[in-house]
């Protein structure tokens, strides 16, 4: 059996992307609430960091999920 194959690992995977994708734009959220109430450049840059990390797993979910596609 190739681990990589294992459904199991593909729907761990997935899982772990998707929450990737919803705890880093919660994290945007959040700082950039913070940084408008501070008026704080440096929170507003990190919470765009946050949204590009979001967007960035975004693009590896649908990499993994065409992966699976593949024969």
């Amino acid at each position: 059996m190739v681990l990589s194959n294992s459904k199991l690992l593909d729907s761990l995977g997935v899982g772990i992307l998707l929450a990737s994708v919803g705890l880093k734009e919660w994290f945007f959220q959040a700082t950039m609430k913070i940084a408008r109430k501070t008026d704080s450049s440096v929170l507003k840059a990190n919470a765009w960091h946050h949204r590009v990390d979001a967007l960035t797993a975004i693009v590896a979910l649908v990499d993994h999920l065409e992966e699976q596609e593949r024969p």
